[in-house]
């Protein structure tokens, strides 16, 4: 159904179920948004700054492909759901950059990997730039490629620099590999359906976004064993630092004695 203003009840009545989960998917994300921004604002963290542009952009690329936006939003408008759609993917590639660049692991390649995904993260500026301001006319297909494809090879690249992290002992990492494997399987169904390599069946037609809602889960748990591992860390430190003074003050209180 064409999406307008005198469609809207025509759309409810025909997809309530469809509207009803898309509904709670964004109430989801939108949690999963704030929870990111808090700990960012509290913390400062980069990879907090990355998980957080990273469920704006799902959120806003969920909206787009979805055609709620165009129903809440912006309306009929075609050029503001597709432009938008264009500079929120720039703007995952750039999350996804940020969140491979906070990973800590020791590997030969190491400064390399995160050289080349600080060169994409600032990279993504000027391309969300380009989309914003080409003409519409000019906007093809085309120009969508190299962006989901620069995208999954983003997406494998961390995934190894997460795999090597969880190796290596980190737990927050295990998480995130979790996550990051959801999210290419996602992802690369996302992919068949746009390039129409399988067809979409009605019965598996919420299997991508219950796909995206189970790695935002696991990017949350994530998040939360790396805030866990941060206050062990510091607590460790406090015991360290109270144990180093306790020795200093006996040891003063010996040379004092008579």
């Amino acid at each position: 159904i064409p999406l307008s203003l005198t469609t809207i009840s025509l759309l409810s009545a025909g997809q309530q179920s469809k509207l009803v989960f898309s509904g709670a998917l964004i109430v989801l994300f939108l949690a999963f948004f704030s929870i990111s921004m808090i700990l960012y604002i509290y913390t400062r963290e980069v990879q907090f700054l990355g998980i957080t542009l990273f469920f704006a952009g799902v959120l806003a690329v969920f909206m787009c492909q979805t055609g709620l936006g165009r129903i809440l939003f912006w309306g009929e408008s075609v050029e503001t759901n597709n432009r938008l759609s264009l500079i929120a993917g720039a703007g995952i590639i750039a999350s996804l950059c940020m969140i491979g660049r906070s990973l800590r692991f020791h590997h030969q390649y190491q400064d390399m990997a995160n050289r080349v995904l600080r060169f994409l993260t600032y990279s993504m500026l000027p391309v969300a730039l380009f989309f914003l301001l080409i003409p519409f006319q000019q906007l093809t297909a085309h120009m969508v490629v190299p962006l989901l494809l620069l995208a999954l090879l983003v997406l494998i690249g961390v995934l190894f620099m997460a795999t090597i992290t969880a190796i290596q002992g980190s737990k927050a990492a295990m998480y995130l590999v979790s996550s990051w494997v959801l999210i290419i399987l996602s992802y690369t169904t996302l992919l068949a359906y746009k390039f129409r390599l399988v067809e979409r069946e009605a019965s598996l037609q919420n299997t991508g976004e219950v796909i995206a809602i189970l790695a935002g889960i696991f990017l949350l748990l994530s998040v939360a064993e790396f805030i866990r591992s941060q206050r062990d860390e510091l607590n460790d430190v406090r015991h360290q630092t109270k144990a180093k003074g306790d020795f200093l003050k006996n040891v003063s209180q010996e040379f004092l004695a008579p």
